[in-house]
């Protein structure tokens, strides 16, 4: 579980990254570049991870289909 989290979490930052990238803007500090790329509803994400595999598969479903908009 603790992986599928950490890849997930490195996922949203690569993608705040490429964002924040493709809008050509500068952010000095990795604690707002979520917010920065306009992923603020990511947070919500690692609130409530499920414990269960099919609720993991579920969970990184949802993030994929999250960061894909």
């Amino acid at each position: 579980m603790t992986g599928v989290v950490g890849q997930v979490a490195k996922a949203v930052m690569e993608e705040a990254h490429a964002r924040v990238c493709a809008g050509r803007r500068w952010v000095l500090n990795e604690k707002r570049r979520v917010e920065a790329a306009g992923l603020a509803n990511a947070h919500t994400w690692f609130s409530n991870v499920p414990s269960t595999t099919d609720g993991l598969l579920a969970w990184v479903a949802e993030v994929r289909d999250g960061l894909a908009h």
